[in-house]
């Protein structure tokens, strides 16, 4: 039974894939940012998106399982930044983000409730 317990628990965790993005996001942000106007305004979201999208990839492969709520937010912000990056004007994507996020509060909210983690 404590097996099971710890494997719940491990899952809970950030996987070595998503400290690696993480690490990759920051160092590239850095970078963004020691260069000031090198980088289209919009670049930091496209990576985000991308990272995030890259991490459940290779967490789904791993077995570990994919959240879709990162996937959402992963292509919303991917969205956000070519619509900076390209200047295309698209008023909808804010309303977009606090869709996602209202939807994934209700989804965790109710595996809350249920009782499962």
């Amino acid at each position: 039974m404590s097996g099971k317990l710890e494997s719940n628990d491990t899952t809970q965790e950030t996987t070595i894939f998503g400290a690696i993005g993480i690490a990759i996001f920051l160092i590239c942000a850095g970078i963004v940012y020691s260069i000031p106007n090198t980088f289209p305004e919009g670049t930091l979201y496209i990576l985000a998106g991308v990272i995030i999208i890259l991490v459940s990839i290779f967490n789904a492969f791993k077995g570990i399982g994919c959240d879709w709520s990162y996937i959402a937010i992963a292509i919303v912000s991917i969205l956000f930044g070519a619509n900076k990056v390209l200047d295309l004007g698209i008023g909808f994507l804010p309303g977009a983000l606090i869709v996602v996020g209202i939807v994934s509060l209700f989804l965790n909210l109710n595996r809350l409730r249920v009782g499962k983690k």
